[in-house]
């Protein structure tokens, strides 16, 4: 088994059941859930599709860069070979960005069915109207894995694009406890002579973890990531066959929060495969929502062949 294998999954025990680097579905977890705004309900049900945001452009400014944090507790804590000690201590948000030559596109969702605080980002008052998707995680990842893989380019080393998913993780210990044992695994494997092996998947497993840890201040938020990287090349090979006018491209730019964002335009695909199961199980309306304001809802979903899809209102009370 080559060195680089091994490495892998040593680290996919540390990181335990948090994040799939296997792609393993957490059995727990059934159905997924995306709040937004009548505009965002809109957009997704009339084109069909969700927008993975560049991990570098998200809307959190501290985004990615909590993982520094944790880093730098371990490293007081720990002794460890001057490479890796050094390694770590001259790394900064710029450089890790650039370590892995991946681009990370991000689709955040809630494991909450009714999520107040959820709520109140996309209700900023009572005549707000927000809503919650009510997705079939199995089946959304596999439609997801369906459409890129058709899309995507194979690499030129015969690599194809590359997933993962999970749970955000907010507990400082448990971050901690991820880091520290990664770090040490890391080098052990480098005082071993297998730097050129283990170094650059180290670095990419920094970057795909910082996009998985955030500040345990929006624990409430309970999220759910579901992750896309795709390599420069593949990114260049797809915009150079494709035609910028067509309405179903999958790489395209939005502005939002004061910026210019990168985004993947990845289609839900209804019809794909199992027609007779909808991804889209339920749509959950906000606390805000009358009686009057669902029958243009309805009529939304019907004309976009979701007829089948249940719409709900929220059982939280409003003030």
């Amino acid at each position: 088994m080559e060195k680089s294998v091994e490495y892998i999954e040593v680290v996919e025990k540390i990181i335990g059941q948090n994040i799939s680097y296997l792609y393993r579905l957490p059995k727990v977890i059934k159905n997924i859930y995306h709040y937004t705004n009548l505009e965002g309900l809109n957009g997704i049900i009339s084109n069909d599709s969700f927008f993975f945001t560049n991990s570098t452009s998200l809307n959190d400014r501290s985004e990615g860069k909590e993982i520094f944090d944790i880093i730098d507790d371990v490293l007081k804590n720990i002794n460890i070979s001057n490479l890796l000690d050094c390694e770590l201590k001259n790394l900064t948000w710029e450089s890790l960005i650039h370590s892995s030559k991946l681009n990370f596109y991000v689709l955040s969702l809630c494991k909450d069915r009714d999520n107040l605080t959820m709520w109140n980002y996309y209700t900023k008052n009572n005549k707000s109207l927000g809503a919650n998707l009510g997705l079939d995680l199995k089946e959304l990842i596999e439609k997801f894995i369906y459409y890129l893989d058709d899309q995507i380019p194979v690499r030129s080393d015969n690599l194809k694009w590359w997933h993962t998913y999970g749970s955000v993780i907010y507990d400082d210990e448990e971050k901690y406890r991820i880091i520290k044992n990664i770090v040490e695994a890391t080098d052990a494997e480098l005082k071993a002579g297998f730097k050129e092996e283990v170094l650059p998947i180290f670095l990419s497993i920094l970057r795909v973890l910082s996009i998985f840890f955030k500040n345990h201040y929006f624990e409430i938020e309970n999220e759910f990531r579901f992750v896309i990287a795709l390599s420069t090349e593949q990114l260049d090979s797809y915009i150079a066959k494709t035609s910028k006018a067509d309405e179903k491209i999958l790489y395209k730019f939005r502005s939002s929060n004061g910026c210019i964002q990168p985004y993947l335009n990845v289609p839900l695909l209804k019809k794909w495969k199992y027609p007779h199961i909808k991804t889209l199980k339920e749509v959950i309306l906000s606390p805000t929502f009358d009686e009057d304001s669902i029958y243009g809802v309805r009529e939304l979903l019907d004309y976009n062949e979701y007829d089948m899809t249940e719409i709900k209102k929220s059982q939280i009370p409003l003030r």
